[in-house]
């Protein structure tokens, strides 16, 4: 193999990961839109236990959060996934998962203030996230990417990554 050659798949492996990583953006904000968005590690560990046939695909960010309880619960949810075969996927980070789902800050009033609102995302948890099935079973040709995607790599690589955009 040449150093075009090289050079050229390397290229090829660049533009792939950048059409996964607007493919799982794309599917997330959809999914987040259909309310098919499950955020936090409690809520997810209730979604999993009680219907893990309907998560389509559970993302989790590579590097660890600083707090050693969410980190363990974290690990635990990736040993749930893979004795249930539920697809896990890993990002870069938390933080732009929050910044990808976050809620769009809402203006902020009195009764927001009284109830301890502040209209920032802050309270919401990131470090887990699952993607449920729609309801109607029509899955987007962005979230059939994914899938594909899993499936291709399930056998090399557990726990496939894919880079969120910036």
């Amino acid at each position: 193999m040449t150093l075009g050659e090289v050079s050229d798949h390397q290229s090829e492996y660049i533009g792939n990961m950048n059409k996964l990583s607007l493919a799982l953006k794309d599917s997330l904000q959809i999914a987040q839109e259909q309310g098919r968005v499950t955020c936090g590690i409690y809520a997810t560990a209730n979604m999993l236990e009680a219907c893990p046939d309907h998560v389509m695909f559970c993302v989790l960010p590579v590097t660890s959060c600083g707090v050693v309880e969410k980190d363990l619960q974290c690990t635990l949810i990736e040993a749930f996934c893979s004795e249930n075969d539920v697809r896990l996927i890993k990002v870069d980070s938390s933080e732009r998962l929050a910044k990808l789902l976050g809620e769009k800050k809402k203006p902020v009033n009195d009764n927001d203030f009284a109830a301890g609102r502040r209209g920032s995302t802050s309270t919401l948890d990131f470090n887990c996230v699952l993607v449920q099935y729609p309801e109607d079973g029509d899955v987007s040709d962005m979230e059939k990417m994914i899938l594909y995607y899993y499936k291709t790599c399930d056998e090399e690589e557990p726990h496939p990554y894919i880079p969120l955009p910036a």
